[in-house]
């Protein structure tokens, strides 16, 4: 009994210990005396100015890359297990490489070579002889949903390759030999079985999480 008390005390300190930090930032905007009133005022001269268009900012980006890195990552996961076709071995964990760069450092590398100054739309001007920018500007919301998409996919892609290449494939071809078509095969017996993996999956990539 008394071990068993410890060891919650022990975990407790520890949950204790991770909430320390988002408990310190809310904690800021409740500040007693002349801090407190500081930031209630600042609070509510961001609320009426730039706090709503950040915040629709971040649900659009937010829905943005849930759908881009559910489409990369299942459609991925799905061409790796489903598919014979060459490369495939190197392909399986070649896809998996974004995870080992943090999302600012891919959204660096995406800008410098992007942007209108950078060396692929300084190529394409040079040999095409098109005047102005190429391509639409990197630094938006678009150009952050996709830097997003492209670093956090593996999320949705790993998981829902374990589940596709577990289960699905004995019961794809099992449809296959009842007269399924693939399309059905597809939409009715893979899809079905990747979507609890494709929630799990995409729920990090939906966090901002930019290292």
């Amino acid at each position: 009994m008394l071990f068993r008390r410890l060891r919650q005390f022990l975990l407790l300190m520890l949950i204790v210990a991770f909430m320390l930090p988002v408990v310190a930032v809310f904690a800021s905007w409740f500040a007693l005396g002349d801090a407190g009133t500081n930031a209630a005022q600042i609070l509510q001269e961001m609320s009426s100015t730039v706090l709503p268009d950040y915040v629709w900012t971040t649900v659009r980006l937010c829905a943005m890359v849930a759908v881009g890195v559910i489409a990369v990552g299942l459609s991925a996961a799905a061409a790796v297990t489903m598919f014979e076709f060459a490369g495939r071995r190197v392909f399986e964990w070649a896809l998996l490489l974004p995870l080992a760069m943090p999302a600012y450092v891919v959204a660096y590398a995406y800008t410098d070579f992007l942007q209108f100054s950078g060396p692929f739309q300084t190529f394409v001007r040079s040999v095409s002889g098109i005047e102005g920018r190429v391509f639409p500007e990197i630094r938006s919301l678009g150009g952050a949903a996709w830097v997003f998409t492209f670093a956090l996919y593996p999320y949705v892609y790993l998981l829902a390759r374990t589940a596709l290449g577990e289960r699905a494939s004995y019961l794809m071809e099992a449809a296959r030999l009842l007269g399924a078509p693939l399309r059905r095969r597809i939409l009715e017996v893979a899809l079905p079985l990747a979507r609890p993996a494709v929630a799990a999956g995409a729920a990090p990539g939906t966090d901002g999480d930019a290292g």
